[in-house]
């Protein structure tokens, strides 16, 4: 008898969990949820037991009516803070003794994730004096370390694989349909349409995306390129920080991975 099976997208704030998911949730075959933890802050969620109370709950919280019990279900959570990781890895471990869970973590220029998120706290999030400075990026670090190390452990556990957000972005089409088989679904050329069909209530994690959803495009890695390069003596004197060492080295490791990677060990160093 074939198992259910759960997708869970997990990645750093910023890093393109929120358009991922759209791109996935978009599949006939899919259904997802963005970030039930944090879309919950009056009524957290409890850590199910299998997919029925799991789709339940998320029913109950996103009055989205339930999912088709055929269908592929999961979520995206980032690596906000402490309770939100530790949420989205007790769920997919206890999801894993009933069904068959998959993780997918989207790897992106961790500069350019905080980059992003700066951006974001400055516009969104009521921090107008978010700014790039060698004290944000060394507190960015210690906290990506970190997470790189429950992320990775989350993937390798549970028959997972990294795709980069600069492969997706750069190459959309082709990015989507290697995913989809690593999943195990057919590419629905359709999910490149996403901005068609984007259930904004849904959507938790990037308010870019609501307020102007576009199809996907590599603009926003060439500007925060550009971006980054007006800080580069600040980066490269933190990046040679000896204490940053290991995590740097993991940074090009997995910026040299193929477009979509299988991660079930350490790569090598």
């Amino acid at each position: 008898m074939k198992r259910d099976k759960f997708i869970a997208i997990v990645g750093l704030p910023r890093s393109g969990t929120t358009l991922l998911t759209a791109l996935l949730d978009r599949h006939s075959k899919l259904s997802l949820y963005y970030e039930p933890f944090n879309a919950s802050k009056e009524e957290r969620p409890p850590v199910p037991q299998d997919l029925s109370e799991f789709r339940a709950w998320m029913a109950q919280r996103f009055d989205t009516g339930a999912a088709s019990p055929a269908a592929t279900t999961g979520f995206k959570e980032t690596t906000t803070n402490r309770d939100t990781t530790a949420w989205a890895v007790n769920t997919a471990n206890s999801l894993a003794r009933t069904c068959d869970v998959q993780v997918v973590w989207i790897q992106r220029d961790p500069v350019h994730c905080l980059l992003s998120k700066l951006e974001g706290a400055k516009k969104w999030w009521g921090y107008p004096d978010a700014h790039f400075s060698r004290e944000s990026l060394e507190e960015f670090l210690i906290d990506t370390e970190t997470s790189y190390e429950v992320l990775g452990e989350l993937v390798r556990d549970h028959d997972g694989c990294v795709v980069r957000y600069e492969a997706l972005t750069a190459n959309p089409g082709k990015t989507t349909a290697d995913l989809m088989n690593t999943i195990g679904e057919p590419y629905e050329p359709s999910q490149l349409d996403y901005v068609d069909d984007l259930q904004r209530n849904k959507v938790m994690g990037d308010p870019g995306l609501i307020e102007n959803p576009s199809p996907v495009a590599n603009d926003a890695t060439l500007a925060r390129a550009r971006e980054a390069e007006q800080y580069r003596d600040l980066i490269d004197d933190a990046f040679g920080d000896p204490r940053f060492k290991s995590l740097i080295a993991q940074f090009a490791r997995y910026a040299a991975l193929p477009a979509v990677s299988r991660l079930q060990g350490p790569l090598e160093p």
